[in-house]
């Protein structure tokens, strides 16, 4: 066996082997003991070998190099099954490279070096997909350190992502019951996506994938994953093929539209109204076709004259309905909205916050400017007979639109 052949079977003795059941089934995994005293045994056979060899004399040595940042990896993570000797020979690993190559191991994908960096990044994920397949990924935790760790700074590297190379990962993550890993498989899509050329998925289908991935966390509860969530979408949507981009947004205003129909958590809801104001800015006139928009507005305005709802939702609620009157004013017809400007009124003599009460003015002014004559007259005939004795501070802001609108 060469000296190359004998690095990479020592660097795989170092390394977390399989478990033989699934992490998150048990807490104690003996193979993490097992690795532990392979390291003991083998790193420092590791090094001696590393010394005999020069990398920039080897014939394409960035499969050897890939292999061993997987391991500086999985050495310095910061978790249950690495103890102080894992992190002292991850600091050994880096000063031989630092040594040797004038280069610490840590930045052999970003810094300029005799070494291709888009090889060694492929064969980096080439080596960990072999192990974090859908049915086998639970059984190495290490790995999927590993590759998080990668991930987290795609932006400094110097490489191009391909998508169906780096994605499989994360999306085996999203697709997990876990929450920690759909966490973490969220973030993992938004680095990666954050990094994709607008040609990214030009070539084949692979983002019907991880649309279809994202897609089903929508009914996700949990208000991390949600934020997550919708900024994964959003960043898609910008790299899509152009042909892709007005059904896919039809489908995630639709999707969320239905989730706000149902929920009942008012963080939830405001992370899903911020997304549909988004979608909103970017759909345009395509966002006039679901009646339920006023449905769901309006019963957000009712739940918003309580001061402790009105404090988390009604700035957003307010939000989304003056971006859906910029681009969907066209549609507006008192005898589907009218609820809508009742509960505005209700909003206005509860509201306490003279910034959302000036909100408030302006887009009870512009619907009502939106009617035709006869409705126009209806409801300035109304306001005419508000009772005196309501309070003052009510009284003048209906005046003050009366004033607006005639």
């Amino acid at each position: 066996m060469n000296n190359i052949g004998k690095i990479e079977q020592l660097i795989d003795l170092c390394l977390v082997p399989k478990l033989s059941k699934n992490y998150d089934e048990c807490q104690n995994h003996p193979e993490f003991g097992i690795r532990n005293k392979n390291l003991d045994k083998n790193f420092s056979f590791l090094l001696k070998q590393l010394e005999e060899v020069n990398f920039k004399t080897c014939n394409k040595p960035e499969s050897v190099i890939s292999q061993l940042l997987i391991l500086y990896f999985e050495l310095s993570v910061n978790t249950t099954w690495n103890d102080a000797n894992c992190l002292k020979c991850s600091e050994k690993l880096n000063y031989y490279f630092q040594t040797f190559y004038e280069l610490s191991l840590i930045n052999v994908l970003s810094e300029k070096t005799d070494f291709d960096h888009q090889e060694i990044f492929d064969k980096c994920l080439e080596n960990l997909h072999k192990k974090l397949s859908p049915a086998e990924f639970k059984k190495y935790p290490a790995q999927i350190a590993v590759y998080l760790t990668l991930i987290k700074d795609l932006k400094r590297y110097n490489v191009t992502v391909g998508p169906s190379r780096i994605l499989p990962a994360a999306l085996n993550l999203i697709d997990d019951y876990i929450i920690e890993n759909k966490l973490n498989g969220l973030k993992s899509c938004l680095s990666i996506l954050q990094c994709m050329n607008k040609d990214a998925f030009d070539k084949g289908n692979y983002f019907e994938v991880v649309y279809l991935s994202l897609k089903k966390l929508t009914t996700e509860k949990d208000i991390e994953a949600t934020k997550l969530l919708f900024e994964c979408l959003i960043t898609m949507y910008h790299i899509l093929p152009a042909n892709s981009k007005k059904v896919k947004l039809d489908e995630m205003y639709n999707a969320v539209l239905d989730q706000l129909i149902v929920e009942s958590n008012l963080y939830r809801k405001a992370e899903c109204l911020k997304f549909i104001r988004t979608i909103i800015s970017i759909h345009k006139i395509h966002c006039c076709n679901r009646i339920i928009f006023f449905a769901i507005i309006s019963d957000n305005l009712d739940l918003c004259c309580n001061e402790a709802v009105s404090e988390v939702l009604l700035e957003i609620v307010l939000q989304t309905l003056k971006e859906w009157i910029k681009y969907c004013w066209c549609v507006w017809k008192f005898s589907t909205g009218h609820k809508i400007i009742s509960n505005l009124f209700k909003v206005l003599y509860c509201c306490k916050d003279e910034h959302l009460i000036s909100e408030v003015h302006k887009i009870i002014v512009t619907l009502i400017k939106l009617c035709d004559d006869a409705e126009k007259k209806s409801i300035i005939s109304n306001l005419e007979n508000i009772d005196c004795t309501i309070g003052k501070n009510f009284i003048d802001r209906i005046n003050a639109i009366k004033s607006d609108v005639t």
